[in-house]
């Protein structure tokens, strides 16, 4: 759900501003999109890599079989929430 929630607000993110949104299986198109519709920043730059991160794991996750355990949760949550005080200030401008 973490991960779900964090390719939810990047897709309200370039919808609000590029009004377009990823249709793909592929979730590193969000990433392209993102630094296409978002000036680029330092602040731009680390938020997508957080987002990144969280991409990375879910497709390790889904394709290796890997168990979630307490200490990998604790670090999709601690990504997840640095991408989504980013990804909220951008939605509330």
């Amino acid at each position: 759900m973490i991960i779900h929630s964090a390719i939810a607000f990047a897709d309200a993110i370039t919808v609000k501003l590029k009004s377009e949104k990823c249709t793909g299986e592929n979730h590193y198109e969000i990433i392209n999109l993102l630094e296409e519709t978002i000036p680029q920043s330092k602040e731009r730059d680390q938020s997508i890599k957080h987002f990144k991160i969280l991409i990375d794991h879910k497709n390790l996750v889904s394709y290796t079989g890997d168990i979630y355990y307490k200490k990998d949760v604790d670090k999709l949550l601690k990504h997840f929430g640095r991408f989504f005080n980013w990804a909220n200030t951008i939605l509330e401008q």
